[in-house]
């Protein structure tokens, strides 16, 4: 499997990916990958970008995993990155979010729901752990359709709750690193608790979501208000 972008580092490697024959993707695509590359050039980290390669028998955010499984062939911790998230403040290095201890860390979602297993997978870190290929196996395998239409979050989720997975998940206050900026496409504004998922100036990543049509002009003003 070959990457379109490749910058060679150390220690962690950012993973993003979009499906370049769609205009919408490809625009908000070719914006955030400057950003998040810059980023990680800035830091000494590894970075790749897949824009082929995706799985053609379902939606294309499953193809995440093909992509993470390769790029951990050559790094011990892998970062991904949906094609709608950007890096917001790149003083934070990721060096502060790696925890050997763990397999898997990641963001939950919707803080007013107690379930421990409802995170949110567009931004994850995974470590390159005995039981990894196992875990994504089982993804892959998890159909399912739920509310997620199929997409790999729903599996991700089922799968978190089995052994030895369960242990070796972290679940983290999302605006650790996948922070929400919110649009009125989300649903209503009682359904985000803003403080442990809102994008707040100063959080390490904005994840603006693909549903809105305004997403490159506002990735923009967000970095500027930022002073980036």
């Amino acid at each position: 499997m070959e990457s379109s972008i490749e910058l060679l580092g150390r220690n962690v490697c950012m993973v993003m990916g979009y499906t370049a024959s769609n205009p919408k993707f490809a625009e908000m695509g070719s914006f955030s990958v400057k950003v998040n590359e810059d980023y990680c050039f800035k830091h000494g980290y590894g970075f790749r970008l897949y824009t082929s390669g995706f799985a053609e028998d379902r939606h294309p955010s499953w193809s995440k995993i093909l992509f993470v499984q390769d790029a951990l062939k050559s790094y011990p911790w892998v970062m991904w990155v949906d094609a709608d998230a950007i890096v917001t403040n790149p003083e934070i290095g990721l060096e502060q979010f790696l925890d050997d201890k763990y397999m898997m860390i990641v963001g939950k979602q919707n803080w007013t729901d107690q379930v421990w297993n409802s995170v949110n997978s567009g931004v994850f870190l995974i470590r390159n752990d005995p039981d990894v290929d196992e875990f994504f196996k089982m993804v892959w395998a998890d159909t399912k359709d739920t509310e997620d239409n199929g997409w790999e979050q729903a599996g991700v989720r089922r799968v978190m709750e089995v052994e030895p997975f369960k242990s070796k998940i972290k679940v983290v206050c999302r605006r650790e690193f996948n922070s929400l900026v919110y649009h009125e496409c989300f649903g209503p504004v009682g359904d985000i608790n803003h403080d442990t998922e809102s994008w707040h100036k100063g959080d390490f990543i904005a994840h603006y979501g693909w549903r809105r049509n305004d997403t490159v002009e506002a990735m923009k003003a967000t970095l500027a208000g930022c002073g980036i």
